[in-house]
């Protein structure tokens, strides 16, 4: 089993994500999501995550893609709170 360096780590993880700019205002309204707790959101990209995911699935005939019918941070939101 071959020992994966922290070089070949930092490629395969530029490979699955992407840098997002956002007007801070869109931000400090993710940090207030995150604040208060009832949300389920421990960090700004779970905010983010789940809202594109949800824009994407309402605005994409309800997809069954694998990729956007899975939940943000591994866990289950309810978006009716």
């Amino acid at each position: 089993m071959a020992v994966e360096t922290s070089q070949n780590q930092q490629n395969r993880y530029n490979k699955e994500y992407v840098t997002v700019k956002l007007p801070r205002e869109l931000v400090t309204q993710c940090e207030k999501l995150v604040e208060n707790s009832k949300f389920g959101f421990t960090s700004r990209t779970d905010v983010v995550k789940t809202a594109i995911r949800t824009f994407l699935l309402d605005n994409n005939g309800g997809s069954n893609n694998a990729i956007l019918s899975q939940p943000s941070n591994d866990k289950e939101i309810d978006k009716n709170v």
